[in-house]
């Protein structure tokens, strides 16, 4: 057995964040874009394309457990989760660039060309992001350590995102506007994106090396790391926690059709988008003193009600851009607490579920927040998909009808604030926080002994 709680290096800590930074260059891309892509590039359906959307991540979760139950099982040289990185980093790149490419086939092929792509992206995904996760319980046992990690993680990620999100429409105009302009933004994207997962590769270390046992002295086994995962009742509550939230990033694709349609400009996505973003990045930037102080869920908490004010704000006047605009940003505001305490909040079941049953799982447990990402954006983008189709939106129209209307609302505020409350419920459940120290005291002792 070998722990570790030494102080990390900044250049380690810049080179971990990278890596999340770069499933943001695809991932952001693929919540804020992918339905559009499909329907109004592509020429599906929108219930076509919500069928795909949902069907690969839903079975794509299943996957997740098996993945983390391999990452577990990894022993290499280089660790067990930092080598899945570099394996998957080419691959999840070729399948983007398929993924946003418009082949001339007929309408068959292309349901059937898509769903192939789209769930091949899902898979290498989680060869990556799980790995990806687990790595930050892998550099270290300190919490405090581990709560820097992922806001240098979330900030890469969130800064990728912006500059994604703001970005593509003006590359994709400037290429030329059409199915061949998407491909070579793409084809940008992923170059960028595998040139990161390898300074995320090279840049880091594993240094916590333990091996749970039985009492009979007999290593864990995969039957016994999946008993100790379905006992951490700590994990499912913030598993809950993180489909509420998944949920809410799935919608993000709303937002092109509402800038179009409700304000008439869909550049204003651009605008709406910093909005949302520059409140959550300045967050994160001063969040670790806040956190260490309050806790992680205090912390959150109080993120969810300037959150909750933000919303009241859009509800006010959710056809004045400006009115929205002030409530992105305070509703941003507090998006950011949650974004700076999700990820650690994972890493504190790992250890709770050690401390519960006398089995580590690192992989196994974090996969689970996987597996929550996946329902939760695959839900999110099937919800926006089944109002648009519900609601009568006819993609290219220059008017949509007020069923349309009322589906783009519902999608943009009505059903996000409802997710908001409900995180905020699943919050005050959470007390892990309480008992971190003692527990952390008591892990030390056992593996001493």
């Amino acid at each position: 057995m070998e722990t570790n709680n030494e102080k990390i290096k900044l250049r380690e800590k810049l080179a971990y964040g990278l890596g999340d930074g770069a499933n943001s260059v695809v991932w952001a891309s693929v919540g804020a874009f992918m339905l559009f892509f499909f329907t109004d590039i592509a020429g599906l359906t929108a219930a076509v394309a919500g069928a795909i959307l949902l069907w690969a991540r839903v079975i794509d979760g299943f996957v997740d457990v098996l993945v983390g139950t391999l990452v577990d099982r990894t022993k290499t040289r280089f660790g067990k989760a930092r080598p899945w990185i570099l394996w998957m980093a080419v691959p999840f790149a070729l399948f983007t660039i398929m993924l946003f490419s418009v082949p001339d086939f007929s309408m068959t092929g292309k349901i059937v060309y898509y769903s192939i792509a789209y769930f091949a992206v899902n898979i290498i995904y989680s060869c990556i992001n799980i790995p990806y996760g687990t790595l930050n319980s892998l550099i270290t046992q300190d919490q405090q350590e581990r709560q820097v990690l992922n806001i240098f993680r979330m900030l890469t990620a969130l800064l990728v995102s912006l500059v994604v999100m703001v970005g593509t429409t003006g590359f994709v105009k400037a290429f030329g506007n059409d199915g061949g302009a998407w491909q070579k933004t793409f084809i940008i994207y992923s170059v960028i994106a595998v040139v990161m997962y390898c300074i995320t590769f090279f840049g880091t270390k594993e240094r916590v090396k333990i091996v749970t046992k039985t009492e009979a002295g007999t290593q864990a086994t995969t039957k016994m790391r999946i008993a100790s995962m379905l006992k951490n009742k700590n994990m499912w509550i913030v598993f809950a926690l993180s489909i509420t939230m998944f949920l809410t990033q799935g919608m993000s694709g709303i937002n092109i059709y509402y800038c179009k349609y409700i304000f008439g400009d869909e550049t204003k996505m651009s605008l709406l988008t910093i909005a949302s973003f520059a409140p959550m990045l300045l967050v994160l930037l001063v969040s670790a003193p806040f956190v260490k102080k309050l806790g992680k869920r205090n912390y959150a908490l109080v993120g969810c009600i300037i959150s909750i004010v933000g919303f009241v704000i859009m509800l006010m006047a959710p056809e004045n851009f400006n009115i929205v605009l002030i409530g992105s940003l305070i509703k941003g505001l507090g998006m950011g607490t949650l974004t700076a305490t999700a990820f650690p909040m994972v890493f504190d079941t790992i250890e709770y579920g050690e401390w519960k049953t006398g089995i580590r799982a690192e992989a196994l447990t974090y996969s689970m927040s996987s597996v929550a990402s996946k329902i939760g954006t695959a839900g999110g983008v099937a919800i926006v998909a089944a109002l648009l189709s519900v609601g009568g939106y006819v993609a290219g129209a220059d008017t949509q009808s007020d069923s349309a209307i009322l589906a783009f609302k519902a999608s943009f505020i009505y059903v996000q604030f409802a997710l908001l409350i409900l995180t905020t419920v699943l919050l005050l459940i959470y007390k892990l926080d309480k008992i971190y120290p003692t527990m952390m005291k008591e892990l030390e002792e056992r593996r001493n002994v």
